[in-house]
This record gives C-alpha cells, sequence and structure tokens, in this order.
C-alpha cells in the first residue's frame, strides 16, 4: 500500500469493512472518483487483471464478491486470517479442525484492532474515517480515531436495536405459532453498551431509509449530526427485464428473504391463501429455526427454494409479476431495489425504505405493517387491471435507471467532503 500523503487540505478518507458490501462499494467509487480515499481496509480482496481469466469458473465465483478495479489495488490492506476462515466455514459447515471461530462477528473484531493500530501510528494525512457496521464491533477504530483527532462518520444499516427489541417482541407475542421464525435482537448485553456507544461516539451518522432514521428515536443519547442517503439501485441489463402484465385470472407472486415473522412471512402466505388459486406464489429463502410447524405446513403448498445463485434469484424476479415484501423491521431491504431493476414492483410496508424509494400507488405499493386486507386488495386489483399492472412495472423500471448506484456514490462522497 502506499504511503499516504496529503498534498492539499482536502479530507482524505480511511474507509473499513470485512466484507466491502454494495453500500460500502457505493461508498469507495465515490469516494475515489473525488480522489479521497486513501485507505481501504477488508476482509481479503481480488482485483480485476489479466490473470483472472487463468482462474477456475468456480473459483471466480467465489471470488466475485471480493472483486474490485485495479485502481484500488495499491489503496487497500487486507486481513485474510479470520474472513477466510469465515467464507470456508461458510461453504462446507462446521469448524475446521480445532478452529472454533470464523463468525461475521469475529471478522469485525480482528479488524477493528487491526485498524486501531493503523490509526495511532497514522499521522495528519487520514482526515476522516468511514465505518459501516452491521452489528460487528468498530469500537477500538472509533476510539484510536477520536484520540487522534479523525472525524468518524458511520452507517446505521440495520436499524437501532431498541426499536427492534419492541418490534420483534411484540410480534412474537401477538403470533405465537409464529415466534419460532422470529429471531430476537442476539446481541449481547455488553454489545448494545458498545452500540451505543458508538453512535455517542461517531461525529455523523447516516441512514438510508427514513424507517431506520425513525428508529432512533429511541437512543437515549445525543447524536451530533444525522443524515439519511437512499441507496441506488443495480443497473438495469436490458436483457434481465420484463414489463409486469399479469392477467385476469393469475398473478406470478415473489417472496425472497429469510422465512421469518420480521419479514411479514405470516402475511404472505395469509395473501396466497385468501386469494387461492388467483395467485401462484413462489418462496425463496432459508428457515429460521426447524420448530415452526406452521411454515411448514404453508411451504408445502408453494414453490420453495431454500437458496438459489443470485443470478437465478434475479431471474426469478424478472418472471414475477409482484415482489411481495410485508417486512415488520427492515434497515432498508436491498430486494426491493434488486426487483425494480428487473421491472417488477413491489408491494411492501412503511418499515422498508419503501417509504424512502417508491411513490405509492404510482412505481410500487406502500402498506402498514401487517395490513393483510390492502395487500389483498391491490392484488385483487392489478388481477382485474393488466394494464395497471404494466403501467407501474414501467414505473418502477424508471425509478431504478434514474437512481444507479453510481448516483448514490456521488451524493455520499459530496456529504462526507463537507
Amino acid at each position: 500500500m502506499k504511503k499516504c500523503v496529503q498534498e492539499n487540505k482536502m479530507r482524505k478518507y480511511l474507509v473499513s469493512h470485512p466484507t466491502g458490501n454494495q453500500n460500502v462499494r457505493g461508498v469507495l467509487a465515490g469516494l475515489h472518483d473525488s480522489e479521497a480515499l486513501l485507505e481501504f481496509h477488508t476482509g481479503f480482496a481480488w482485483f480485476n487483471d489479466r490473470n483472472s481469466t487463468n482462474l477456475s469458473r468456480r473459483l471466480l465465483s467465489v471470488l466475485a464478491p471480493r472483486t474490485y478495479e485495479n485502481s484500488y489495488k495499491e489503496l487497500t490492506k487486507i486481513y485474510p486470517k479470520v474472513e477466510a476462515i469465515r467464507v470456508l466455514k461458510q461453504k462446507i459447515g462446521g469448524y475446521i479442525g480445532s478452529i472454533q471461530y470464523g463468525s461475521v462477528e469475529d471478522s469485525y473484531d480482528y479488524i477493528d484492532k487491526k485498524v486501531a493500530k493503523r490509526l495511532l501510528k497514522c499521522g495528519p494525512e487520514i482526515t476522516d474515517v468511514f465505518l459501516s457496521p452491521n452489528g460487528g464491533s468498530v469500537l477500538e477504530t472509533m476510539k484510536a480515531a477520536k484520540k487522534r483527532g479523525k472525524r468518524v462518520t458511520y452507517e446505521l444499516v440495520l436499524g437501532y436495536w431498541r426499536e427492534a427489541e419492541q418490534v420483534l417482541g411484540n410480534l412474537a407475542l401477538e403470533y405465537p405459532e409464529w415466534a419460532p421464525t422470529i429471531p430476537m435482537v442476539s446481541t449481547s448485553e455488553s454489545g448494545k453498551r458498545r452500540l451505543d456507544e458508538e453512535l455517542s461516539l461517531a461525529d455523523r451518522v447516516i441512514v438510508a431509509s427514513e424507517y431506520t432514521l425513525k428508529t432512533l428515536n429511541s437512543f437515549p443519547g445525543s447524536i451530533k449530526e444525522l443524515k439519511m442517503i437512499p441507496y441506488g439501485y443495480p443497473e438495469v441489463r436490458k436483457d434481465n427485464v420484463k414489463i409486469s402484465t399479469g392477467n385476469a385470472k393469475q398473478l406470478n407472486v415473489l417472496y425472497t428473504g429469510a422465512l421469518s415473522q420480521r419479514k411479514g412471512i405470516k402475511e404472505v402466505f395469509e395473501c396466497a391463501t385468501r386469494l387461492s388459486d388467483k395467485i401462484n406464489l413462489t418462496v425463496i429463502g432459508a428457515k429460521i429455526g426447524n420448530n415452526s410447524r406452521v411454515l411448514d405446513q404453508h411451504l408445502k403448498n408453494v414453490h420453495w427454494h431454500p437458496s438459489l445463485p443470485h443470478s437465478e434469484v434475479l431471474e426469478e424476479m424478472r418472471k414475477a409479476d409482484i415482489l411481495l415484501f410485508p417486512s415488520h423491521f427492515e434497515g432498508f431491504g436491498l430486494v426491493i431495489t434488486e426487483a425494480m431493476s428487473t421491472g417488477t414492483p413491489v408491494i411492501t410496508t412503511k418499515r422498508t425504505a419503501g417509504a424512502s424509494i417508491i411513490r405509492d400507488g404510482i412505481d410500487g405499493w406502500i402498506t402498514e405493517p401487517g395490513d393483510v386486507g390492502h395487500m389483498v386488495d391491490i392484488l385483487e386489483d392489478l388481477l382485474g387491471n393488466p394494464k395497471k399492472l404494466a403501467r407501474v412495472s414501467s414505473a418502477a423500471l424508471l425509478a431504478a435507471e434514474g437512481r444507479p448506484w453510481s448516483q448514490y456514490g456521488s451524493e455520499i462522497a459530496k456529504y462526507l467532503l463537507e
């Protein structure tokens, strides 16, 4: 990695994330295009070069989520020890010999300590730090950054944990038969205190949806600065687009996500039951636990795929007339933007990114969480009005074309450089 040298007073960023997910890639691209990215710290990375074509197709599929443009190579520092074990365990399952670590939390902890050491040694060339933890620890990095006078921008991805506890606890009480599918907030008490400390230490907190913003109303501390910037949409590929038109007899409805009542799986099945043979329902997602008899019973009556490669998920989206995503607690919900980028409109709730990116009745639909009656009314209206479905489908595609990830990168870079 090149020695960092600040040649002007422009802000220069260190970005850290174990996996380099899509939203972090948007930040990287925006900062890099603005010549403000100084260092990127991650678990491991692969770079596009002429040697890539010599790798097997299977290996390339594993490396694809960690592949970056060559221009990032000299700016990137990798810490593969824990992250490589995590990915390998994910592929083969279980322990690897006597190694009993390798979780997402382990990756965050390991990289957190490494980046903290880097910051304690770095001079004034790094002015800012961008962190996007999905529940993993970045506290040591934040403390080191604050000690050295660096400004810290912290992205809250999943929604605030106190709101999650309340929503999920109420769901479990209201629908006890579905409780086995509802993951409670898994963070330990020490983890909750850490998350609160991170929010308090951050100079700026950013979120991607209005709902995530609202969850912070239950934060007992003070946040210095708060900003919402919605994510972008995947590239609209003409060969992966279908304008939904439906027919007067049956709609192809898709649900994709974990099979959890947190994501409204009960409402999905209830819509299908109420509309009976008018709905052709496909479900993609893994079970949460194995103790839900009601879930198992419903799965017998639908097309269920426990998992599919991402390319095949996109194909199922393309074939669907509607994506039904009635989540009760969602920081954003990238399946919404993915579906819209294939021309498939979405019925979702106010507790997702829907309220931030969908115009109700124009390029999708927004309902109250749990309002099955409203969802059924929308579906019944579309069954008798294929022209309306085609119109909303076209509008969803236009929305996706109008906000690519590159625009998100530009917007967030502009904010980060203020």
